[in-house]
């Protein structure tokens, strides 16, 4: 991981790790817990690594 990424780069990992959490609980409540858990967060460490290897 280069420890100098440019801005852009850096603004696109801080939305992915933004969306990279859990499902607040009041969503399972209004959904009767059909929505049990943040299925994007599996798919986002690759996407982390396919971003860095841009900045080379």
């Amino acid at each position: 991981m280069p420890s100098h990424k440019t801005f852009r780069i850096k603004k696109k990992l801080a939305k992915k790790m933004r969306q990279n959490r859990p499902i607040p609980h009041w969503i399972r409540m209004r959904t009767d817990n059909t929505i049990r858990y943040n299925a994007k967060a599996q798919a986002l460490a690759p996407y982390q690594a396919r971003v860095l290897s841009w900045n080379k």
